[in-house]
């Protein structure tokens, strides 16, 4: 048997950046230093792929505005919201890079602060999904009250309601709240922990691991002789849902002789695709075949197995002092018919393409 494998292990990362902010840090405007009490449409003309929609109609555009804050969390301007004259309160939509999928998992990030004048006790920010730019829609989290004078960091992970691509923040009271640097990270609904190959004799074992699974209809392995072209060859059911380490196995039962690679991808209930890394795995030549004889001791008639129909073959039966007995060279059934010899033992040889194989046959 002269068999050589590849097997390749890749760890896979969780969570992957499908939609983003398009400016959640605030920077891309043309908003002054201290730019205060702006209405709506002042300030959705300052503020790029933001729009102001809040009741209150005075949204701030800070930078370095003490003695209200120092400086922004990162970079050099940020927003303020809540309008400090006591009235209705303020709100704003950010603009995603591409709508959210109905369904699924997703994480925001983001830093609030509590002025450093003490002068507004600081508001919780409520924030929601919404397919309309300009409307607060689905809230799927509100926040603590922030502190004074520091920047903290908020992290929430929600499902998207809809596929909304605006993200509402607005104030829960009449006070002042300054906030920053907004992050969206999608959750795949699969955790992959592995994915794996390695050849067994003629085939190759296929195997993956997942650490949880969220509306995952089934994988689907694809196979490739370069790495850029696949063709789906194996589809498994997934778990649907399941918090629990799971492990599949499947098997590439007439793989390509030489390099073989393989592309493991997931589909959910929605149709959503996720395509993995691809493995390879190396096929060696397929094993030899080793011929079998049966029965044996025999009274007459001896089958032969495993012999490949489609290479030459020869059979040659020999007596212990080396006489030739027998000598089939065209064997469609592999049959031998050894009625007429005497009874003894007898020294079969079969040669294919190169290789020859030799045991003792006992006639009774």
């Amino acid at each position: 048997m002269n068999l050589t494998a590849t097997s390749l292990l890749i760890l896979l990362c969780s969570s992957a950046d499908a939609q983003t902010f398009l400016n959640g840090n605030f920077e891309t405007t043309s908003g002054a230093a201290c730019d205060y009490n702006l209405p709506n449409a002042t300030f959705t003309s300052k503020m790029s792929n933001c729009y102001g929609y809040g009741a209150g109609n005075e949204i701030d555009i800070m930078s370095n505005c003490a003695p209200y804050c120092t400086s922004a969390q990162s970079g050099t301007h940020y927003v303020a919201v809540a309008n400090s004259s006591g009235s209705t309160p303020d709100a704003f939509t950010m603009q995603l890079s591409a709508p959210l999928i109905s369904g699924a998992s997703y994480t925001i990030s983001f830093w609030d602060h509590g002025d450093n004048s003490l002068v507004y006790q600081p508001t919780p920010i409520q924030i929601g999904v919404s397919t309309t730019n300009g409307a607060t829609g689905t809230i799927v989290y509100t926040g603590p009250t922030p502190a004074y004078g520091l920047w903290k960091k908020r992290t929430f992970t929600f499902v998207a309601p809809n596929n909304g691509q605006y993200i509402s923040v607005s104030a829960t009271t009449l006070r002042w709240t300054q906030i920053d640097n907004f992050v969206m990270t999608a959750i795949l609904p699969i955790q992959l922990i592995s994915f794996s190959g390695e050849a067994k004799n003629d085939k190759v074992m296929l195997n993956w691991n997942t650490a949880s699974e969220l509306n995952n209809a089934y994988f689907t392995i694809g196979r490739s002789d370069d790495g850029t072209s696949f063709i789906p060859i194996i589809t498994e059911k997934g778990a649907g849902v399941s918090t629990q380490s799971l492990s599949y196995l499947a098997y590439d039962l007439h793989p390509l002789q030489g390099k073989n690679f393989y592309r493991l991808s997931q589909t959910d209930y929605n149709g959503t695709t996720i395509v993995f890394q691809t493995i390879e795995v190396t096929m060696g030549n397929p094993p030899v075949k080793i011929p079998t004889l049966f029965p044996n001791p025999t009274s007459g008639v001896v089958h032969i197995e495993n012999i490949d129909p489609s290479l030459a073959c020869s059979i040659t039966v020999s007596n212990l002092l080396g006489q030739e007995v027998e000598k089939l060279n065209e064997i469609p059934e592999a049959v031998l018919d050894l009625r007429s010899l005497r009874r003894g033992i007898y020294l079969l040889r079969i040669q294919q393409e190169g290789q020859c194989w030799c045991d003792y046959l006992v006639k009774e």
